[in-house]
């Protein structure tokens, strides 16, 4: 007789309306008796077979299950282990579903132990493990899929029937798979488009990797207009040139997703100025995009910063951007954070540029670049903040890193490798870099004399070198 009052309540209780204490002490004890009646019926596991990471910690409260805090809060208090052992049969597919529709609706309760099992299990990580979570958890909001790849187009379409409200959702590569050039990624246009006609909440989508082409570029962009994060680089492989997502499918992303704040188009060969161009009009609240390895010139990030002023980090690794792009970056952003522009044209004027307007930069890659201990002067002379720094294969040398040394006692990864840098430029970083994480001095002059003086001063140090 219990059910119907609860599901009644929770139909009238808002949060402008609180429930008289009688009515909340009732629901709270009849909370109880359900919950206890549910953690009864939780399969016996052995100790053993609980992870550690599931048993200490109190579990983080997502927003959307604040609709019924009264009603809620005695599960929050359940031991964690409990909840560990739910979540083991949830996947051995032996738990039992939640008693009834209202605390069925707090699932996400389970979104923290959940994310760190996927992250952990990618291997274990099917189909038909995905299925069975949607079976038990039909109203997940969030979920990272990154590098389970043996999740195919069945999974995902039925992860998104199942959960029509996602906002967050990524089944792409991280960082090591992404260079190692993985290609046996089994999500193509049918899952992508299974994502579009399921999800139309989505805030933040992450596909990069997967075989989506301009299609099912063309599909997100028509149906998921509150984006605000979206990543479709591709698998980077120096011998490839995927031409699968072209200006056509970023045109389209441009002209329906406005909200757009992070945009990741690595390794899209096909995208043009074009593309660039459309996505600067349209998307001006722009805080990341990284155009690495695209067809991206100097026109395409004039437009990026002449409408994208409150742009933080840009990446134009290996494109035709030269000084004059810098230049209007450096004009037009200065809030700027962090610049990628390995294996480009730019010089120590284009570094003065920065040096002059954009003092909050905190990370700055320039390996393979046309730069000299002048423009790191510059650059340490008006950022104190710089804290990641690449020069590898450039000019620079002991004048430069000294020049680090006096100005940026925050540097935390430095890479210097193949540079004309010695024990001198070291022993000068050690006096004033105490937090050192990574230095890269393959192919320098450095000797075991430089290292071990700078390996003293910095005690979180890893080096990379002879």
């Amino acid at each position: 007789m219990l059910l119907p009052c609860i599901r009644h309540s929770c139909h009238t209780v808002s949060p402008g309306n609180p429930p008289p204490l009688a009515v909340s002490l009732s629901l709270a004890c009849a909370m109880g008796l359900i919950m206890k009646d549910f953690l009864l019926r939780l399969p016996a596991s052995p100790q053993g077979n609980i992870k550690a990471p599931y048993i200490s910690g109190p579990p983080t409260v997502p927003h959307h299950a604040t609709v019924f805090p009264d009603q809620l809060s005695l599960w929050f208090h359940k031991p964690s282990h409990l909840r560990a052992m739910w979540l083991l049969a949830l996947t051995e597919g032996t738990a039992t579903p939640l008693p009834m529709d209202c605390l069925r609706a707090a699932t996400g309760l389970w979104i923290p132990d959940l994310d760190k099992y996927i992250k952990e299990n990618r291997a274990e990580i099917t189909d038909t493990w995905i299925i069975r979570i949607t079976t038990m958890c039909p109203y997940l909001t969030s979920i990272n899929l990154t590098d389970c790849l043996a999740i195919s187009d069945t999974g995902i379409e039925a992860l998104t029937a199942a959960s029509p409200s996602l906002v967050s959702l990524s089944v792409g590569v991280d960082d090591e798979n992404f260079f190692a050039g993985v290609t046996d990624i089994r999500v193509t246009n049918i899952g992508i488009n299974a994502i579009a006609a399921s999800c139309p909440l989505l805030t933040a989508l992450d596909i990069s990797g997967t075989k989506v082409t301009d299609e099912g570029i063309k599909a997100i962009a028509a149906s998921c207009p509150l984006l605000t994060k979206f990543g479709v680089r591709d698998s980077f492989d120096s011998c490839k040139r995927n031409t699968a997502i072209t200006d056509q499918s970023v045109k389209a992303v441009a002209a329906s997703c406005p909200l757009l704040t992070e945009l990741i188009l690595d390794n899209r060969y096909a995208v043009t100025d074009d593309g660039v161009k459309a996505v600067a009009a349209s998307c001006t609240l722009l805080i990341k995009l990284n155009l690495a390895h695209t067809k991206v010139t100097d026109d395409g990030v004039e437009a990026v910063a002449a409408s994208c002023r409150s742009l933080m980090k840009l990446g134009v690794r290996n494109t035709a951007v030269t000084d004059r792009g810098v230049k209007a970056v450096a004009a037009s952003c200065p809030s700027l954070t962090e610049l990628i522009l390995d294996s480009t044209a730019v010089t120590d004027e284009g570094l003065k540029a920065l040096a002059a307007t954009c003092p909050l930069l905190t990370r700055l890659v320039l390996s393979c670049c046309d730069v000299t201990d002048e423009g790191v002067r510059a650059l340490a002379a008006t950022c104190p903040l710089l804290a990641k720094l690449d020069v590898t294969e450039t000019a620079v040398s002991d004048e430069g890193l000294k020049a680090l040394a006096a100005t940026c006692p925050l540097l935390a990864k430095l890479r210097v490798a193949c540079t004309a840098v010695t024990d001198e430029g070291l022993k000068a970083l050690a006096a004033t870099c105490p937090l050192l994480m990574v230095l890269d001095v393959w192919d320098t002059e450095v000797t075991d004399e430089g290292v071990r003086a700078v390996a003293a001063a910095c005690p979180l140090l890893v080096v990379n070198g002879p």
